[in-house]
């Protein structure tokens, strides 16, 4: 059960560089490789409405 929760926290990580290729879950999974080493906090995911990204890019300039 822990490998199975790691994995899907893995997988759903925020950050889409830090997330695991489908071969490397499965490998998790199956016990061929140890769980990764998750951060103790995970970065939390924002969103910018487009008018808001649009006035942030323009306020840059």
């Amino acid at each position: 059960m822990e490998h199975l929760i790691v994995v899907g926290l893995w997988c759903a990580h925020s950050e889409h560089n830090m997330r695991p290729s489908i071969r490397q879950a499965i490998k998790v999974l199956n016990f061929e490789t140890p769980l990764p080493n998750l951060p103790a906090t995970m970065p939390v995911s924002t969103y910018l409405s487009p008018l808001n990204a649009r006035e942030s890019t323009q306020s840059q300039t």
